[in-house]
């Protein structure tokens, strides 16, 4: 007798990997998407806390950017404008232009799937995390729903001017 496995046998185990696999990876990938969206979303908190702070000291809104009245240590390299962390660059700001216009503290997905986590503070509220994707980002709004979003907010292009995403794009 023979030792060994037939070619049939390691077929059919080559068959059960590939399946298994094709499984797992997409689950893999969502759980860890989820993740740094969560480390994201905690920085997120801690600056709109930092805007808040700063804002009731100011008795106004800060303008874009303004990170030197940020009372906390931001992650990362600071860019031109922001803040770059491997996975998200981190932005403030708000509509001068606009009355009584919440100030936004944001965090910019670098890379695939590219969403949004943002945060409003607002007349010395924080009001609750957003997901934003570009409308018809198939890819990102799906991100946003993997991450718990259950309405993400769409914007045509760079605009930033958005309606509620509702639907499916």
């Amino acid at each position: 007798m023979k030792k060994g496995f037939t070619l049939l046998e390691i077929l059919v185990v080559v068959l059960i990997i590939g399946i298994l696999s094709a499984i797992a990876v997409p689950q893999y990938t969502k759980i860890v998407e989820r993740g740094r969206a969560s480390e994201a979303l905690l920085t997120l908190k801690a600056l709109a806390e930092s805007v808040q702070r700063a804002e009731k000291l100011r008795r106004y809104p800060l303008g874009p950017n303004q990170w030197d009245s940020i009372d906390i240590a931001m992650p990362g390299t600071k860019t031109g404008t922001g803040y770059q962390t491997k996975y998200f660059t981190y932005y403030t700001g708000n509509d001068l232009g606009v009355a009584n216009a919440p100030t936004f503290v944001s965090a910019v997905k670098v890379g695939a799937p590219n969403y949004i986590l943002e945060m409003h503070v607002h007349q010395g509220d924080i009001l609750s995390a957003v997901c934003v994707y570009t409308n018809g980002d198939t890819e990102a709004y799906d991100a946003c729903i993997d991450l718990g979003f259950k309405n993400p907010v769409s914007h045509i292009g760079t605009s930033g001017a958005g309606k509620l995403g509702l639907e499916r794009p």
